[in-house]
């Protein structure tokens, strides 16, 4: 397992590059936000390790730069006992209170590893300029990346599993009602419309199925 890491903390730093090394782990201890960017644009990694107050106090910024580099990268965030407050952005990311034990470290690098295992691979479409990662949302088309809500990523995910397959609006009904922070009401056209707009040139890829609902094609 191969692990970036760049906290300001030279102490902390050694304590955990010693630990994970020790298991076996290859370590790779970064200067800075800049180094740690050509480091994952440049590198295999499994894990990022970063301290909360990287960039400003504020983390969360690199995270998303970090997952642009390295779709679906599971990340650690070291918080301080400042006064920090905040839970994981999402699913892959991890938080850790300082001071930690080294047993708590490990548990969490466990812990990301393992959600890495459940999330779906990114899914993408080799007619089209598309590439999307349902474990963060993020969506990448000719025109750059953007990150979908819940109910969009839900929908897309369904919709890019088999091209051609027209999928009912009763069905992709269900589909929002069990995705996560899902809306009280069912609005699949709605939800379908800003999908598209975020899509932007790729929009023509979901098709409207008269009277029943929606398909994805990979034709150009």
């Amino acid at each position: 397992m191969k692990i970036a890491m760049l906290e300001g903390a030279p102490g902390v730093a050694r304590f955990v590059e010693r630990g994970l090394t020790s298991e076996g782990w290859t370590v790779t201890v970064l200067p800075d936000t800049n180094a740690a960017l050509d480091h994952l644009g440049s590198a295999a990694c499994d894990l990022l390790i970063l301290d909360m107050e990287t960039g400003s106090g504020d983390a969360l910024p690199l995270v998303a730069k970090a997952r642009e580099a390295v779709v679906g990268l599971p990340v650690l965030i070291l918080r301080s006992d400042s006064g920090q407050t905040g839970n994981a952005p999402d699913t892959l990311a991890q938080v850790l209170q300082k001071p930690f034990a080294f047993e708590d470290l490990i548990e969490k690098v466990d812990a990301a590893k393992k959600a890495k295992k459940k999330q779906p691979g990114p899914i993408r479409s080799a007619a089209l300029a598309l590439r999307f990662d349902p474990a963060t949302r993020r969506v990448g088309t000719s025109q750059g990346q953007t990150t979908l809500s819940d109910d969009e990523a839900a929908l897309l995910t369904i919709l890019m599993k088999y091209p051609g397959r027209p999928y009912s609006t009763e069905l992709l009904c269900r589909a929002l009602k069990d995705a996560p922070n899902a809306a009280i009401d069912c609005p699949v056209a709605k939800t379908i419309d800003a999908l598209r707009t975020k899509l932007g040139p790729e929009a023509d890829a979901i098709i409207t199925v008269k009277n029943y609902g929606y398909r994805f094609t990979c034709a150009k």
